[in-house]
């Protein structure tokens, strides 16, 4: 969840899930997972949300979201350069269910790695293998894309 803060300056900081009906939400359009506002779990929407952006473009929701048109339900990757630049920021609801936790997992057929898959995957855990500077900074518990040097045996 994220706006920017000249966003939150007029509108204020939502502190808890019902806030958010105060508050003008950017979502997805003809969401069918529960990426989406309507589908967020702990959300009690008695009257339905302000809805001032729906789209399934992440570029015009993060855009949008960095002008202060709304509050934002975004992929942390999405936002990283924003978050790092200071045109996002993000919001730590009190009662937001938490985030659920990925990564990046490299499978294969067992046996014996060849040479070529062995260098891709030291390419992969030097690229990727680490979150994202701006993560550690914004959210201490989800640490980003993290490829597990074993999880590929040599």
């Amino acid at each position: 969840m994220c706006a920017s803060p000249a966003y939150l300056r007029r509108h204020g900081t939502p502190r808890c899930m019902a806030d958010l009906a105060q508050h003008r939400l950017i979502d997805r359009q003809h969401s069918t997972s529960v990426r989406g506002w309507r589908e967020l779990a702990g959300i009690d929407w008695r009257q339905p949300p302000q809805v001032a952006l729906e789209s399934n473009d992440c570029d015009t929701r993060r855009l949008c979201a960095a002008r202060g048109l709304g509050i934002a339900l975004m992929p942390n990757w999405a936002i990283g350069e924003d978050l790092a630049a200071g045109r996002i920021v993000a919001l730590q609801l009190e009662d937001a269910p938490p985030a659920e936790v990925s990564g990046i997992h490299l499978l294969r057929p067992s046996g014996k790695a060849n040479a070529k898959v062995r260098a891709f995957t030291e390419h992969l855990l030097h690229s990727i293998g680490a979150a994202a500077g701006w993560v550690g900074a914004v959210e201490p518990q989800a640490r980003g894309p993290v490829l597990q040097a074993d999880a590929v045996p040599a």
